[in-house]
């Protein structure tokens, strides 16, 4: 298991299934050994053949799912962000973007309108979590 992927588990505990908006920040492998399920919306990707995962090609019906305690967003996936609104709203996931650049300002107004904020800055992504 990767170091990402240890770090994903350590913090999150609880967390047993995940979003992934793109590649994972490169883990996908990793975090499908990590996590009980996940689902990856991402149009592009090479299908990996795995029991705990779930594609999504675009965000049709993806305010159906219920029970996401964490989300991973790729850099250049940010423009989905306010997709996500109705699950972060329901669940109040971790959710990791990557870096090492922060997200527009525009994004950054719509998590921190939920009361999301940074609140821890790794190599290569941030970590939002609900202040409530």
């Amino acid at each position: 298991m990767m170091k990402f992927s240890k770090r994903m588990r350590k913090g999150h505990r609880t967390a047993r299934n995940i979003l992934v908006l793109g590649t994972g920040l490169g883990n996908l492998e990793d975090l499908l050994e990590t996590f009980d399920t996940v689902f990856v919306v991402n149009g592009s990707l090479p299908r990996i053949q795995k029991r705990n995962i779930v594609y999504r090609e675009t965000f049709d019906n993806i305010n159906l799912i219920t029970d996401i305690d964490l989300i991973i967003v790729d850099l250049d996936q940010e423009k989905f962000i306010p997709e996500l609104i109705q699950i972060w709203r329901k669940t109040n996931p971790t959710i990791i973007v990557q870096g090492p650049e922060l997200i527009s300002i525009e994004y950054q107004k719509i998590l921190k309108a939920d009361h999301y904020a940074i609140r821890e800055v790794a190599k290569g992504y941030y970590i939002w979590k609900n202040k409530i």
